[in-house]
């Protein structure tokens, strides 16, 4: 009766240690999942301010490696004029790693991108055709009209909101 008993006491520190073992695990498991799906929420939900003429717009940033990129850059006052009748645009002082980025894009009125082949930001206030190389960067959530009543070159704060 006494070997049962210690058998029966050795069995259940093992089970509790198994046990406590496996809920370690888990939780730390929970831990890492919860801290990545904060840092993709945070990614997914970073905005900036473009500031211009005593104007402001939030554009919602998308969550790529190119705009990882690109915010780092930030803050950052830019010239910015006028292309073709349909964007503004302003050259960054260098270039952004676009691997693993789409070929190209077709802008809509209201979208941030970034043509790789001049290193340029372009603002798109019309809708325009298919361009290979260039690489959308987020969306303005209002305000694009500020933009179309613009005339001339004129220079945009853009920095990250928190």
């Amino acid at each position: 009766m006494k070997n049962f008993t210690i058998c029966l006491m050795i069995l259940l520190l093992v089970v509790t240690a198994c046990g406590s073992e496996n809920k370690q695990q888990n939780q730390s498991k929970a831990d890492e999942t919860e801290k990545k799906s904060e840092e993709e929420n945070t990614m997914r939900t970073t905005k900036v301010k473009l500031t211009f003429a005593n104007e402001e717009v939030i554009v919602q940033m998308d969550n790529t490696p190119v705009v990882q990129d690109f915010l780092s850059l930030l803050p950052l006052t830019l010239p910015f004029e006028d292309y073709a009748g349909t964007e503004r645009i302003g050259y960054l002082s260098k270039k952004l790693v676009t691997e693993g980025a789409p070929n190209g894009v077709e802008p809509k009125r209201g979208d941030l991108t970034y043509y790789a082949p001049w290193g340029n930001l372009a603002l798109f206030y019309q809708d325009f055709r298919f361009s290979n190389g260039l690489i959308k960067l987020g969306t303005l959530e209002a305000g694009i009209e500020k933009l179309e009543n613009l005339h001339g070159n004129f220079e945009i704060t853009i920095e990250k909101i928190d």
